[in-house]
Protein backbone atom coordinates (compact mmCIF):
# COMPACT_ATOMS: atom_id res chain seq x y z
CA UNK A 1 0.00 0.00 0.00
CA UNK A 2 0.76 3.83 -0.56
CA UNK A 3 2.44 5.50 2.45
CA UNK A 4 1.19 9.07 2.50
CA UNK A 5 4.36 11.55 2.30
CA UNK A 6 3.34 15.03 3.00
CA UNK A 7 1.14 15.58 -0.49
CA UNK A 8 2.33 12.73 -2.36
CA UNK A 9 2.46 8.89 -1.49
CA UNK A 10 5.83 6.76 -1.41
CA UNK A 11 4.94 3.49 -3.81
CA UNK A 12 8.27 2.20 -3.19
CA UNK A 13 11.33 0.89 -4.60
CA UNK A 14 11.21 -0.75 -8.47
CA UNK A 15 13.59 -3.27 -10.23
CA UNK A 16 14.89 -1.87 -13.50
CA UNK A 17 14.04 -2.89 -17.17
CA UNK A 18 14.47 -6.75 -16.56
CA UNK A 19 11.22 -7.19 -15.03
CA UNK A 20 8.24 -7.52 -16.98
CA UNK A 21 5.92 -5.41 -14.47
CA UNK A 22 5.85 -4.05 -10.73
CA UNK A 23 2.35 -3.37 -8.89
CA UNK A 24 1.81 -0.62 -7.10
CA UNK A 25 -1.40 0.10 -4.70
CA UNK A 26 -3.24 2.78 -3.37
CA UNK A 27 -6.51 4.00 -2.26
CA UNK A 28 -9.36 6.69 -4.12
CA UNK A 29 -11.88 8.41 -2.61
CA UNK A 30 -15.09 10.50 -3.81
CA UNK A 31 -15.29 14.19 -2.60
CA UNK A 32 -17.44 12.83 0.13
CA UNK A 33 -14.55 10.82 1.58
CA UNK A 34 -15.95 7.25 0.68
CA UNK A 35 -14.42 4.67 -1.09
CA UNK A 36 -14.24 5.02 -4.61
CA UNK A 37 -15.38 1.74 -6.42
CA UNK A 38 -15.74 2.24 -10.24
CA UNK A 39 -12.43 2.72 -11.48
CA UNK A 40 -11.60 1.62 -15.31
CA UNK A 41 -8.09 2.69 -17.00
CA UNK A 42 -8.80 3.59 -20.67
CA UNK A 43 -10.79 1.79 -22.69
CA UNK A 44 -11.43 -1.44 -24.53
CA UNK A 45 -10.93 -3.56 -21.29
CA UNK A 46 -12.27 -7.49 -21.33
CA UNK A 47 -13.73 -6.44 -18.06
CA UNK A 48 -17.13 -4.99 -17.25
CA UNK A 49 -17.29 -1.51 -19.35
CA UNK A 50 -18.15 0.68 -16.89
CA UNK A 51 -19.27 4.56 -17.58
CA UNK A 52 -16.19 6.33 -15.80
CA UNK A 53 -12.36 6.38 -16.83
CA UNK A 54 -9.77 6.97 -14.64
CA UNK A 55 -6.29 8.71 -16.25
CA UNK A 56 -2.75 7.69 -14.79
CA UNK A 57 -0.10 10.03 -15.79
CA UNK A 58 3.61 8.91 -15.35
CA UNK A 59 6.27 11.14 -14.81
CA UNK A 60 9.80 10.41 -16.00
CA UNK A 61 13.30 11.17 -14.30
CA UNK A 62 13.78 13.25 -17.75
CA UNK A 63 10.79 15.33 -16.48
CA UNK A 64 8.76 13.67 -19.65
CA UNK A 65 5.65 12.01 -18.99
CA UNK A 66 3.74 9.19 -20.14
CA UNK A 67 0.04 8.80 -20.35
CA UNK A 68 -0.95 5.08 -18.70
CA UNK A 69 -4.07 5.53 -19.95
CA UNK A 70 -3.68 5.48 -23.69
CA UNK A 71 -4.64 2.04 -24.77
CA UNK A 72 -3.58 -0.45 -21.79
CA UNK A 73 -3.77 -3.43 -21.77
CA UNK A 74 -6.64 -5.85 -19.86
CA UNK A 75 -6.30 -5.45 -16.17
CA UNK A 76 -3.67 -2.56 -16.56
CA UNK A 77 -5.47 -1.61 -12.82
CA UNK A 78 -7.54 -3.97 -10.72
CA UNK A 79 -10.13 -2.96 -7.84
CA UNK A 80 -9.18 -5.03 -5.03
CA UNK A 81 -12.47 -3.68 -2.82
CA UNK A 82 -12.71 -1.07 -0.65
CA UNK A 83 -11.48 1.64 -3.07
CA UNK A 84 -7.96 0.06 -3.37
CA UNK A 85 -6.29 -0.22 -7.10
CA UNK A 86 -3.44 -2.17 -7.92
CA UNK A 87 -1.55 -0.37 -10.96
CA UNK A 88 0.50 -2.32 -13.16
CA UNK A 89 4.08 -0.60 -14.37
CA UNK A 90 5.11 -2.55 -17.11
CA UNK A 91 8.96 -3.26 -17.85
CA UNK A 92 11.10 -4.42 -20.86
CA UNK A 93 9.34 -7.30 -22.76
CA UNK A 94 5.48 -7.14 -21.47
CA UNK A 95 3.64 -4.59 -23.34
CA UNK A 96 4.72 -1.91 -25.39
CA UNK A 97 4.84 1.17 -25.27
CA UNK A 98 4.21 1.66 -21.44
CA UNK A 99 7.78 -0.34 -20.85
CA UNK A 100 8.96 3.06 -20.24
CA UNK A 101 7.74 2.72 -16.39
CA UNK A 102 10.75 1.31 -15.28
CA UNK A 103 13.15 1.44 -18.11
CA UNK A 104 15.32 4.05 -16.68
CA UNK A 105 17.08 4.30 -12.88
CA UNK A 106 15.47 7.42 -11.22
CA UNK A 107 12.77 8.74 -9.68
CA UNK A 108 9.34 8.49 -11.01
CA UNK A 109 5.99 10.62 -10.23
CA UNK A 110 2.72 9.09 -10.79
CA UNK A 111 -0.69 10.90 -10.69
CA UNK A 112 -4.18 8.95 -10.62
CA UNK A 113 -6.62 11.46 -12.30
CA UNK A 114 -10.64 11.49 -13.00
CA UNK A 115 -12.08 11.96 -16.05
CA UNK A 116 -15.00 13.94 -14.47
CA UNK A 117 -14.99 14.30 -10.66
CA UNK A 118 -15.99 11.08 -9.48
CA UNK A 119 -12.96 11.00 -6.99
CA UNK A 120 -10.43 12.25 -5.75
CA UNK A 121 -6.71 12.85 -7.75
CA UNK A 122 -4.16 10.80 -6.40
CA UNK A 123 -0.09 11.59 -6.44
CA UNK A 124 2.60 9.24 -5.75
CA UNK A 125 6.53 8.63 -5.95
CA UNK A 126 8.12 5.71 -6.50
CA UNK A 127 12.09 4.99 -7.45
CA UNK A 128 13.65 2.42 -9.96
CA UNK A 129 16.77 1.04 -8.38
CA UNK A 130 20.23 -0.09 -10.84
CA UNK A 131 19.88 -3.29 -11.33
CA UNK A 132 22.60 -4.99 -9.48
CA UNK A 133 24.25 -5.30 -5.51
CA UNK A 134 27.90 -5.33 -5.06
CA UNK A 135 30.32 -6.67 -2.05
CA UNK A 136 33.48 -6.14 -2.59
CA UNK A 137 35.98 -7.30 0.30
CA UNK A 138 39.46 -5.50 0.06
CA UNK A 139 42.69 -6.80 2.33
CA UNK A 140 46.28 -4.12 2.50
CA UNK A 141 49.29 -6.25 3.27
CA UNK A 142 52.10 -4.25 4.01
CA UNK A 143 55.70 -5.23 3.10
CA UNK A 144 59.06 -3.57 2.43
CA UNK A 145 59.34 -0.08 0.36
CA UNK A 146 57.38 -1.18 -3.08
CA UNK A 147 56.36 -4.10 -2.04
CA UNK A 148 52.98 -3.12 -0.15
CA UNK A 149 49.70 -5.56 -1.53
CA UNK A 150 46.35 -4.85 -2.35
CA UNK A 151 44.18 -7.55 -3.13
CA UNK A 152 40.35 -8.23 -3.03
CA UNK A 153 37.24 -10.13 -4.58
CA UNK A 154 34.01 -8.48 -5.78
CA UNK A 155 30.96 -10.50 -5.84
CA UNK A 156 27.73 -9.22 -7.30
CA UNK A 157 24.03 -9.89 -7.23
CA UNK A 158 20.72 -8.58 -8.20
CA UNK A 159 19.50 -6.33 -5.25
CA UNK A 160 16.27 -7.98 -5.04
CA UNK A 161 16.57 -11.43 -4.95
CA UNK A 162 20.04 -11.97 -4.51
CA UNK A 163 20.86 -13.92 -7.86
CA UNK A 164 24.40 -14.28 -7.72
CA UNK A 165 25.89 -12.92 -11.27
CA UNK A 166 28.06 -15.75 -11.85
CA UNK A 167 31.78 -14.90 -13.34
CA UNK A 168 29.92 -11.29 -14.55
CA UNK A 169 33.47 -10.63 -17.04
CA UNK A 170 32.70 -13.56 -19.16
CA UNK A 171 29.34 -15.38 -17.91
CA UNK A 172 31.01 -18.88 -18.69
CA UNK A 173 28.86 -21.64 -16.85
CA UNK A 174 26.51 -18.95 -16.00
CA UNK A 175 23.65 -21.08 -14.06
CA UNK A 176 19.73 -20.35 -14.76
CA UNK A 177 20.48 -18.62 -17.76
CA UNK A 178 21.52 -15.46 -16.74
CA UNK A 179 24.30 -14.57 -19.23
CA UNK A 180 24.24 -10.86 -18.56
CA UNK A 181 28.11 -9.77 -18.48
CA UNK A 182 29.48 -6.45 -17.31
CA UNK A 183 32.14 -4.25 -19.66
CA UNK A 184 35.11 -1.52 -18.47
CA UNK A 185 35.21 -2.98 -14.84
CA UNK A 186 37.59 -0.48 -12.88
CA UNK A 187 38.80 -0.38 -9.08
CA UNK A 188 40.45 2.65 -7.77
CA UNK A 189 42.39 3.01 -4.37
CA UNK A 190 42.27 6.27 -2.97
CA UNK A 191 42.85 8.34 0.47
CA UNK A 192 42.17 12.35 0.51
CA UNK A 193 45.28 12.85 -1.09
CA UNK A 194 44.25 11.29 -4.27
CA UNK A 195 44.70 7.92 -6.32
CA UNK A 196 47.29 5.19 -5.05
CA UNK A 197 46.42 2.58 -7.59
CA UNK A 198 44.00 1.62 -10.29
CA UNK A 199 43.22 -1.66 -11.40
CA UNK A 200 40.74 -2.57 -14.51
CA UNK A 201 40.10 -5.37 -16.85
CA UNK A 202 41.07 -4.20 -19.79
CA UNK A 203 45.23 -4.39 -18.05
CA UNK A 204 43.99 -8.21 -17.01
CA UNK A 205 44.28 -7.56 -13.36
CA UNK A 206 41.05 -9.54 -12.58
CA UNK A 207 40.10 -12.69 -12.84
CA UNK A 208 37.17 -14.63 -11.86
CA UNK A 209 37.39 -17.84 -9.90
CA UNK A 210 35.30 -21.08 -9.39
CA UNK A 211 32.91 -19.42 -7.19
CA UNK A 212 31.74 -17.24 -9.79
CA UNK A 213 33.14 -13.72 -7.94
CA UNK A 214 36.19 -11.34 -9.47
CA UNK A 215 39.49 -11.61 -7.76
CA UNK A 216 42.71 -9.50 -8.16
CA UNK A 217 45.98 -8.89 -6.38
CA UNK A 218 48.63 -6.67 -7.17
CA UNK A 219 51.96 -5.15 -5.63
CA UNK A 220 51.54 -1.49 -5.17
CA UNK A 221 53.86 1.22 -3.90
CA UNK A 222 54.68 1.51 -0.35
CA UNK A 223 51.75 3.56 1.69
CA UNK A 224 53.49 5.10 4.59
CA UNK A 225 51.36 5.52 7.86
CA UNK A 226 48.30 4.35 8.67
CA UNK A 227 45.51 5.72 5.99
CA UNK A 228 41.76 5.52 5.59
CA UNK A 229 41.24 4.52 1.83
CA UNK A 230 38.47 3.81 -0.37
CA UNK A 231 38.22 1.21 -3.04
CA UNK A 232 35.88 2.42 -5.57
CA UNK A 233 34.18 0.17 -7.85
CA UNK A 234 32.82 1.15 -11.20
CA UNK A 235 31.90 -0.64 -14.41
CA UNK A 236 28.92 -0.21 -17.29
CA UNK A 237 26.10 -2.78 -18.09
CA UNK A 238 23.56 -2.95 -21.44
CA UNK A 239 19.80 -2.64 -20.55
CA UNK A 240 17.22 -3.76 -22.99
CA UNK A 241 14.66 -1.05 -23.10
CA UNK A 242 11.95 0.32 -25.61
CA UNK A 243 13.48 0.78 -28.68
CA UNK A 244 16.94 -0.64 -28.32
CA UNK A 245 19.56 -1.21 -25.57
CA UNK A 246 21.11 1.41 -22.92
CA UNK A 247 24.51 1.62 -21.46
CA UNK A 248 24.32 2.32 -17.42
CA UNK A 249 26.99 2.46 -14.91
CA UNK A 250 27.19 1.81 -11.62
CA UNK A 251 29.88 3.49 -8.84
CA UNK A 252 29.78 1.62 -5.07
CA UNK A 253 32.87 2.93 -2.74
CA UNK A 254 34.08 0.88 0.17
CA UNK A 255 36.29 1.86 2.93
CA UNK A 256 39.59 0.21 3.78
CA UNK A 257 41.79 0.89 7.13
CA UNK A 258 45.29 -0.16 5.84
CA UNK A 259 47.64 -0.35 8.40
CA UNK A 260 51.05 1.23 8.77
CA UNK A 261 53.93 -0.18 5.99
CA UNK A 262 57.01 -2.33 7.02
Amino acid sequence: MAISIGGSSWLGTKRHAFTLGEQVEFSLTKPDGTPYTNGTIGAGLSETIRTTEVKAVVLLPTGATHNLHDSPPGLAMRHLGDGVYALTLWGEGSVSPHEVCLSSVGDYGLKVLPVAAEFNPFCGQYAVRAEWDVQCAVTYIPGASGSDQIAGLISIHRWWNHAQLFKPLTATGAPNGRLSVINTLAVTISDASGTIATFTHASGDFSEGADGNIYWAKAVMGITGARSLTARVTFTYVTAVSGGVQMDSYAKDFPIVAPMAA
